[in-house]
């Protein structure tokens, strides 16, 4: 429709999220707010992941696609030792916010 204005998403019931740091850099802004550009130099330097041969390691929205399809949050998103268990389930993620691992 003209003259329709797109709502922005939005985040429900959830606080959001630091910016991350300059690992990906701002190349102009849209109604949504600013598009990003990513360094991916910056971001394999930064990349947490330990599985042999990832395709996506450094290419952040590559890896949080990838594991968004198969119900599960990337390896940067567990600490260290558990991350290298590449269990990425959802049940586990919130097993370590509570600290029951």
């Amino acid at each position: 429709m003209e003259g329709t204005q797109v709502e922005p998403p939005r985040w429900y019931g959830v606080v959001k999220p630091e910016a991350p740091p300059r690992a990906c850099e701002v190349r102009g802004s849209s109604q949504w707010g600013e598009i990003m550009e990513c360094n991916q130099e910056k971001l394999l330097k930064k990349c947490t992941c330990t599985y042999p041969g990832c395709i996506r390691k450094g290419k952040c929205c590559e890896c949080v696609a990838y594991h968004r399809r198969k119900n599960q949050l990337p390896g940067c998103f567990f600490p260290p030792e558990i991350e290298r268990t590449y269990d990425r389930s959802y049940r586990r993620f919130v097993a370590c916010q509570k600290g029951g691992e």
